[in-house]
């Protein structure tokens, strides 16, 4: 298989493109009927964001940019290159990968997704694919929004083992617009679970749920797994990032430069 055959496969079945969204939550239930925010988890939240570097400093990034290189695995082969990725809040994310077997652009612009393909095809997600892309680099950001907005619910999950490491998870739902009936797939897009370093409050990670690309089948675990944590203006950003799904990693990247509010605008998130 060639390496631009299996790029086009990672875009098609892989949450590059953002989860392949099944008809669960992660618990398997359908959403609460009401808001529930833990004080409990409320508190190891606040406690991840001053670990961060608080609101203060966080609360001030209006956009960030990242790059770096990136390794894609895929049927037996790596793909490298070089990757940006770019972020305005958490509604407006990019990233755009060069390599050899061509070009590939993910864009999420406030709920309308797009994906160019190395082999020159586009394609358009549906609204509950693009929810959470803003997870993907820059954490951090998506505990100002969930401690800051009361629609969301914040529970806390217990204690567990994250990649080697003794974490607390805390889930994180978000509230979405009712339509009067059950959207399952958009349910299922709207929770997150992050992992907490028991002992530097850290994020670890971020898990959604991906599902395969004909629909039959349980879903599986989407994982953002975060580390080499570098202090950028106050604010600890990861510099190492690997995709997994259903415990393969399908993505690395090592970013080499993180800069914010340089002025990015709407345009910057248009294909």
């Amino acid at each position: 298989m060639s390496p631009r055959i299996t790029l086009s496969l990672v875009f098609s079945t892989l949450a590059l493109v953002a989860p392949l969204l099944g008809q669960q939550n992660p618990t398997g239930s359908s959403r609460p009927l009401a808001v529930q925010r833990d004080p409990q988890a409320v508190a190891l939240l606040t406690q991840a964001l001053n670990a961060a570097g608080g609101t203060a400093a966080v609360g001030t990034i209006q956009d960030f940019t990242g790059t770096g290189s990136v390794t894609f695995y895929w049927a037996g082969q790596d793909v490298t290159g070089s990757i940006i990725f770019k972020g305005r809040g958490t509604a407006q994310f990019r990233f755009d990968a060069t390599t050899a077997s061509g070009n590939l652009t993910v864009i999420d612009n406030n709920g309308s997704g797009s994906v160019a393909r190395p082999d020159g095809t586009t394609a358009v997600p549906p609204l509950p694919a693009t929810l959470n892309l803003g997870s993907a680099t820059l954490p951090a950001l998506n505990l100002v929004e969930a401690l800051g907005k009361s629609s969301m619910s914040i529970l806390n999950q217990g204690s567990s083992m994250y990649d080697g490491t003794q974490v607390t998870v805390v889930r994180v739902e978000r509230a979405l617009p009712s339509t009067g009936s059950s959207n399952l797939i958009q349910d299922t897009a709207s929770v997150r679970d992050f992992f907490i370093d028991t002992s530097t409050y850290a994020i670890l990670g971020v898990r959604d749920r991906a599902y395969p690309k004909d629909g039959v089948g349980p879903t599986i675990p989407h994982d953002w797994v975060f580390s080499n944590y570098q202090n950028i203006n106050g604010v600890l950003v990861p510099f190492a990032l690997k995709e997994e799904i259903g415990g393969q990693v399908t993505m690395t990247v090592q970013l080499t430069q993180v800069t914010f509010n340089t002025g990015l605008s709407d345009s910057d998130f248009q294909q």
